[in-house]
């Protein structure tokens, strides 16, 4: 799966490399792509290992087991190349933050699916985040950096593509051992508030330095420590997405850029 999206996302970074100007502090810009292609990457080997746990658990059989898989490929191939035009048109930044929002959602109902058919629903919206994200993550690369940069950057994003696709596998195998097999989903909510994160960082680098950082992440903390002193956990997990989305609203608004 891994080598047939390339060719899809190296159309989307054609088409736009040329219409938006390079972002500032262009590491960050790389870190936020890695951490928003490895929710895909590691989704699509991560379930494999828990199939059987969840057909214990909900009672699936073969087939269902089949169609948690399916559900999540489909859209993945079918709207790839549709999420690296809408890119092209609303913008690559945008529309990964979309995507990686859209597939937290989606993480967040799949960890808390009480039956297969909510599964079903939740994986399939992952497939559309995944397929919004991924060829926007490799288009912003080639917005921003240029000449030699460019490819060491893409080569950076691919190996760690690659690796996260590798470790799938066995971060499943550990966390359903740790807990349950509700975890292999909620793990996807720690990388997309970290892409998120590191998307308005170097936003508010642009504008106010390291300090604008420090603020978000220590409000960021404040508001979801509060939430797990005050509530259940699952409640807490869901404002914490909230609270990494609703934070674009705390930047100036030259720094909300496409």
């Amino acid at each position: 799966m891994y080598a047939a999206l390339h060719p899809f996302c190296d159309v989307a970074a054609a088409r736009s490399a040329e219409t938006e100007k390079a972002a500032g502090h262009p590491q960050m810009v790389l870190a936020t792509t890695i951490l928003a292609s490895s929710l895909a990457f590691i989704d699509g080997s991560v379930v494999n290992v828990g199939l059987s746990a969840v057909g214990r658990s909900l009672a699936a059989d073969a087939a269902g087991l089949q169609w948690i898989i399916n559900a999540y490929l489909l859209p993945l191939s079918a709207l790839l190349l549709l999420g690296g035009t809408a890119g092209d048109r609303f913008g690559s930044r945008r529309l990964l933050v979309v995507g990686t929002t859209v597939f937290a959602f989606a993480s967040l109902g799949c960890g808390f699916a009480p039956n297969l058919a909510t599964l079903l629903a939740g994986r399939a919206i992952q497939g559309v985040g995944a397929a919004i994200l991924l060829p926007n993550s490799l288009a912003l690369l080639g917005q921003t950096f240029s000449g030699r940069a460019k490819g060491r950057a893409i080569g950076v994003w691919a190996a760690a593509g690659a690796a996260a696709g590798a470790i799938g596998p066995v971060l499943g195998g550990w966390l359903i051992d740790l807990g349950s097999w509700r975890f292999i989903f909620l793990i996807n909510l720690p990388l997309a508030a970290g892409a998120v994160c590191s998307d308005q960082g170097r936003r508010v680098l642009q504008r106010g330095g390291w300090s604008g950082v420090v603020a978000i992440a220590a409000g960021y903390f404040c508001d979801i420590a509060a939430d797990w002193q005050s509530c259940r956990p699952d409640r807490a997990a869901t404002a914490a997405v909230h609270r990494v989305v609703r934070g674009r609203r705390w930047l100036p608004a030259r720094a909300q850029d496409r």
